[in-house]
């Protein structure tokens, strides 16, 4: 998201989420509509295919980025729509790691590919140098770990320590 904000300021960026991690994403200002429209199963079914494919047909924009290996981009993109899939970035990150040229963390490579390719698209370079994605956490995400913390008996006065934020759980919260 954050790349996209970097090269066009001024865009509608839209985002298609589970509904179960939605409000760890509500409040970022990098997205202008949220669209909390994953079930939340582990593979995306019939429900949410027709939803993405709705959301796409109905927005007809300009580019879209498909994160996820399940979306056939012929039946789900319409006829025409550019889209940058993030399975291009596999290569990269093997290669990465084969030859430690460069950075394996798949996190960033979602910053790094489409910036690369918006810079070879768009003729600018790089906004600004990648230095980690921002969290925003809503006011309902900041409840529930409260919630989580006193329910559990964690101390709130020892530090806390985040694993594993990349992956989309609300084990993670």
């Amino acid at each position: 998201i954050s790349v996209f904000r970097d090269y066009f300021p001024g865009a509608r960026i839209d985002y298609a989420i589970k509904k179960t991690v939605a409000c760890l994403f509500e409040g970022n200002p990098a997205i202008s509509n949220l669209y909390p429209v994953f079930t939340g199963s582990q593979f995306p079914n019939e429900a949410d295919l027709e939803a993405v494919k709705k959301l796409a047909f109905e927005n007809n924009y300009d580019l879209c980025l498909n994160c996820s290996p399940f979306f056939e981009e012929k039946v789900i993109f319409p006829r025409g729509q550019k889209v940058i899939n993030m399975v291009t970035a596999a290569p990269k990150v093997l290669l990465n790691l084969t030859g430690k040229t460069g950075s394996c963390h798949f996190m960033y490579q979602t910053y790094g590919l489409p910036g690369e390719l918006l810079s070879q698209i768009t003729g600018k370079k790089p906004p600004r140098v990648f230095k980690g994605f921002p969290v925003t956490l809503s006011d309902e995400a900041q409840g529930q770990a409260l919630a989580f913390l006193k329910e559990n008996q964690v101390p709130r006065d020892q530090p806390l320590y985040f694993l594993n934020p990349d992956a989309a759980s609300p084990f993670n919260r």
